[in-house]
């Protein structure tokens, strides 16, 4: 059985016995699952990249609440300011050749999530991701968001 399995086992396992089938129960029961797989692992039992991994994803989700949190205050200060002008723009986004479909389709999907911009499309050799941004006056600082920021973490999660 993987490591995810018995994570979640043993979460449904803690919500029986505790009788707190509620998403909170089984929450901290995924939580107390961890540490004891956690605490298994550093025994020497089993993999150590699905720990990795979990952490990798709660770095991004809470780092990606930050980035949703930026974008938004940016369109609101576009949206209620009658001084800001707007440069909307399309920028190719050049992609690591090594990327495969899933984390392409995660890109693009996150980049959509974000508010003021918009995957349009990637190319059939799946070199470049088209992205409209609403504020593209300087398309190398759009580039190194979406490379540096989103791509270097989908990979980290998804690897």
């Amino acid at each position: 059985m993987t490591t995810l399995v018995w994570n979640l086992l043993l979460a449904v396992i803690w919500a029986v016995v505790l009788d707190d089938l509620s998403p909170r129960g089984l929450l901290v029961g995924f939580v107390a699952g961890y540490l004891v797989l956690l605490a298994a692992w550093r025994l020497g039992l089993g993999s150590g990249t699905y720990f990795h991994k979990v952490f990798a994803a709660v770095a991004f989700t809470a780092w990606f609440g930050w980035e949703l949190t930026k974008a938004n205050l940016r369109m609101m200060r576009f949206t209620v300011s009658p001084l800001r002008a707007m440069s909307p723009g399309i920028v190719a986004v050049p992609l690591d050749d090594d990327l495969s479909d899933l984390e392409i389709t995660t890109l693009a999907s996150l980049v959509s999530l974000t508010p003021g911009t918009l995957s349009l499309d990637v190319t059939p050799d799946r070199h470049t991701l088209y992205v409209h941004a609403m504020d593209a006056s300087d398309p190398a600082a759009v580039r190194a968001e979406v490379k540096d920021g989103f791509e270097a973490r989908i990979k980290g999660i998804l690897r």
